[in-house]
């Protein structure tokens, strides 16, 4: 619940002012028509996250996109997998009966992992009246104003029961309204145009009946809306309706401004906005940081005035894509899950659609260096191992040189213990796991391989090894995130990447089942200009200490992403992936 959200509440019987309705010009919200983007379909994973007013997960939502329906789980979390997506924008629904129904407009990244979060508006049920009374509802300086009856229902039949008014205020800068908007902030004018809307406040409102009887009113009863003037904006500005069947803004009519307030009349029942547009373009960008997946971070891109606001989190390799206002600058705000406060990135006025320059994002300063060496049980050296860092829900891993030496700088979000398992993948030996707290400098002696393991990470096609032609630059990392349910399903999101030039290599997703012999992936190769996606199968061994899950017999699809690094005649992937938990 938002704190120090005062609801004054009268309860007005609106004889006279019904009668004065009489002679006004009845205002009624006419079949929009648009020109929406054509659908570029792609194959993509979603994952998400839906919370309430205060930030909490919420539970037992039902995500709905195209014909698909899924629920979150206890902790608000949800995935789909390979489905059918549209690049110029995917639109979901949330419904839950405590909350206004959501929606979220996302703009999809093919084989990759994309990432939502959305935040729910908590209904505010308000006292039960009769259809012969009016209500007043304040709130955060917004005023709304439901006529007295009649009513009707769908049919346009009379309702002759109590009814039931909710609403929410979401006031402008508020960091809610771009995580709690309909779609996104964009629309169309009254010209057909695409725009971006710059909100000076949204209000959520559902009339019904005591049993449940969505409630209509006729084209003379007229809600009055108020919203708070903020000052200082010179612009023309209108109400925007939010259209639940086309799923989209569109802009109504002008606005009255007058004694500090912004008011207008609307037949509509749902979601209003008061605000200004602006020509909309597409931009697409990509977070950098080495070793991270992005499974937490967070952007908001906002304009000068902070009355436009799109929050969006990018995929799992950190690609993102969204509307913003043509000539105007735009600031983005990203929270990294390493980083001590937002880091600040300005994007200069853009004239047309626009891929922008990678954007570098700073871990946590302080670097964990960790030196030691590991042999094979017997003493003799174990060159090229792997060494398997564990944080939390984060691991890593990195080779040690040919004498089986590690000196191995990395940063960290994680300030408490970390697990150090050293693997070899030609003699299928393990370290046993140590643990030790985290510091500066960790010092790890010798570590024998003497305890049997499931191992190994080879990718290759058409005569390309990667086991034997990268180097021991290159670093694997991924996070582990979980769906809870019936059964546990968990969502590897991968990565390996050179850490000397910052060559990605390949990211993936793996999704699988707990006690599933299968999984699903989707693995883009950035260096190779392909993507592959489809069904694998999946063994998993659990050892003294770890968990390993074996990935082999990729059969699905290969998409050419780039053909000017596309090697050729990559008609399949010969792969034996393991990764460990």
């Amino acid at each position: 619940m938002k704190n120090g959200i005062f609801l004054i509440i009268t309860l007005l019987i609106l004889l006279s002012t019904a009668c004065q309705r009489e002679n006004m010009d009845n205002i009624v919200i006419t079949e929009p028509t648009f020109d929406p983007p054509p659908e570029v379909e792609l194959i993509g994973s979603l994952s998400g996250l839906i919370v309430n007013n205060d930030g909490d997960p919420v539970s037992s939502a039902d995500i709905i996109i195209g014909d698909e329906t899924t629920t979150t789980d206890i902790n608000g979390q949800f995935i789909f997998e390979n489905k059918d997506l549209n690049e110029n924008g995917t639109l979901i629904q949330i419904n839950h009966p405590d909350y206004f129904t959501g929606f979220k407009r996302f703009y999809a990244f093919a084989n990759e992992l994309n990432q939502i979060e959305h935040r729910l508006t908590e209904k505010r049920q308000i006292n039960t009246f009769t259809p012969e009374l009016g209500v007043t509802i304040q709130l955060l300086g917004a005023k709304i104003r439901i006529p007295s009856g009649p009513y009707l229902d769908q049919e346009g039949q009379t309702i002759q029961e109590p009814v039931i008014a909710q609403v929410d205020f979401i006031p402008p800068n508020e960091n809610d309204l771009g995580s709690t908007v309909s779609g996104d902030l964009t629309g169309y004018n009254l010209n057909n145009e695409r725009v971006c809307i710059h909100s000076l406040g949204l209000v959520f409102i559902e009339i019904e009946s005591t049993t449940g009887i969505d409630v209509n009113l006729n084209a003379d009863k007229l809600i009055e809306v108020e919203f708070p003037d903020p000052g200082s904006v010179n612009q023309d500005l209108s109400y925007w309706t939010w259209n639940k069947e086309l799923t989209q803004w569109f802009e109504q009519e002008p606005v009255t401004v007058e004694s500090n307030t912004l008011s207008f009349t609307t037949n509509h029942v749902g979601n209003l906005m008061i605000g200004y547009s602006s020509p909309a373009l597409r931009i697409e960008g990509q977070l950098v940081s080495m070793g991270s997946n992005f499974a937490n971070s967070r952007m908001v891109i906002k304009d000068q005035s902070a009355f436009f606001s799109q929050q969006l989190r990018p995929t799992n390799s950190g690609s993102f894509a969204s509307m913003i206002p043509a000539f105007e600058e735009q600031q983005i705000d990203i929270k990294h899950e390493c980083a001590v406060s937002n880091q600040h990135h300005t994007i200069e006025p853009q004239t047309e659609a626009a891929i922008l320059d990678p954007i570098p994002v700073s871990n946590q300063e302080a670097n964990i260096l960790i030196t030691g060496v590991t042999t094979q049980c017997d003493g003799s050296e174990a060159p090229f191992s792997q060494m398997l860092l564990e944080l939390g829900e984060e691991f890593l891993m990195a080779k040690t040189d040919q004498n089986g030496v590690s000196n191995y700088s990395f940063a960290s979000c994680e300030e408490a213990a970390i697990g150090i398992t050293m693997i070899n993948e030609q003699t299928q030996f393990a370290s046993e796991t140590l643990n030790l707290q985290i510091s500066g400098d960790i010092q790890i002696g010798n570590l024998e391989q003497c305890v049997p393991i499931q191992a190994g990470y080879d990718i290759n096609y058409n005569g390309f090894n990667w086991e034997q032609e990268l180097n021991n630059t290159i670093v694997h990392s991924w996070d582990i995130s979980t769906i809870e349910g019936p059964s546990v399903k968990y969502i590897y999101s991968t990565k390996m990447e050179d850490i000397i030039t910052g060559a990605l290599y390949s990211c993936g997703v793996y999704v699988f089942t707990e006690g599933n012999t299968k999984a699903d992936f989707s693995i883009t190769f950035p260096t190779q200009g392909f993507s592959a996606q489809g069904t694998c199968d999946l063994s998993t061994i659990k050892h003294a200490n770890i968990n390993s899950h074996r990935f082999t017999n990729f059969q699905g699809t290969i998409d050419v992403t780039d053909q000017t690094l596309y090697p050729g005649n990559v008609d399949s992937l010969i792969m034996d992936v393991v990764y460990y938990d």
